[in-house]
């Protein structure tokens, strides 16, 4: 139903103006009040005039009003770009006009001052001419400033010269001091290297050592607590760095462990049979006797 009335709508009033989504919308509308059959179409549409008249002049005002407030928006605009424009003008004029005073200021400062410059040069050159005018140097008195430059010359380069031949020597006696340091300093290196290898080999002969001695105190030790040579044999689970304190303590427990278990002195002697003889126990007893 809602296209037929838009169909409807659109062929009454298209020359409203109005645009489809209006005609659309007003359409789907009616539709949805349920109350638009096929008989009553034409009679329902024909009463959407004025109400559509009255939406198409709303839109029409509504536009007006925007067309004219944009229009006047854009005269309040204008007038300020040119306000603005003539502002800057005026600004710029005042600018260029400070300008030229200033620069025209400089330029007749300076001129004055050239002025004044030249005058005191002429001046000063008219001064001095009238010293010299006044005090010309006799001459002899030239020729004496003459040899007196001519010694001081002399004195000097003398005096260079030697200053350079001092300089020249302490250059040398600086290097052959600084070779002679060099030199020390090679040898140095060489006992310092001498004594590092030393001192690395006395550490390593005196951690031998110490490792030796070591190894002796637990063989002795266990040899003390009366552990059989086979198992000394065997080897221990010993540290390299382990206390003395602790050796003893392990041996002693390898050794009871010895004594209580009845293991014989010799390994190659072996308990034998499922029931212990006479033999067997006055072996365990001697054993845990020692």
């Amino acid at each position: 139903m809602k296209e037929k009335i838009y169909a409807k709508l659109k062929q009454a009033y298209s020359s409203l103006g109005l645009g489809d989504e209006v005609l659309q919308a007003h359409a789907e509308s009616l539709a949805n009040l349920g109350f638009v059959t096929d008989e009553n179409l034409d009679a329902v549409v024909g009463g959407q005039k004025p109400f559509l008249e009255g939406l198409q002049k709303e839109y029409d005002r509504r536009a007006s009003t925007a067309r004219k407030a944009g229009e006047e928006a854009e005269r309040k605009k204008i007038e300020e770009e040119q306000k603005k424009a003539e502002e800057e003008r005026k600004k710029k004029d005042a600018d260029a006009k400070k300008k030229a005073e200033e620069e025209a200021a400089r330029k007749k400062a300076e001129e004055e001052a050239a002025r004044k410059k030249a005058e005191e040069e002429e001046a000063e050159k008219k001064r001095l001419e009238e010293i010299k005018k006044n005090q010309e140097v006799p001459d002899y008195f030239k020729k004496y400033i003459e040899e007196t430059n001519a010694r001081s010359k002399a004195q000097a380069e003398a005096y260079e010269k030697r200053i350079s031949e001092i300089l020249e020597s302490h250059k040398a006696q600086t290097d052959a001091t600084n070779k002679v340091i060099s030199d020390l300093q090679d040898k140095n290196k060489v006992l310092l290297d001498g004594y590092e290898q030393i001192k690395a080999d006395a550490e390593k002969k005196a951690q031998q050592q110490k490792l030796e001695a070591h190894r002796n105190f637990i063989t002795n030790k266990a040899k003390e607590l009366g552990i059989p040579q086979w198992r000394i044999d065997e080897g221990f689970t010993i540290a390299d760095d382990a206390e003395e304190s602790s050796v003893v303590e392990y041996l002693s427990g390898v050794a009871s462990h010895i004594k209580t278990s009845a293991l014989p002195l010799d390994k190659g002697e072996i308990l034998g049979g499922d029931k212990a003889t006479k033999e067997d126990m006055d072996s365990v007893a001697k054993a845990l006797v020692h």
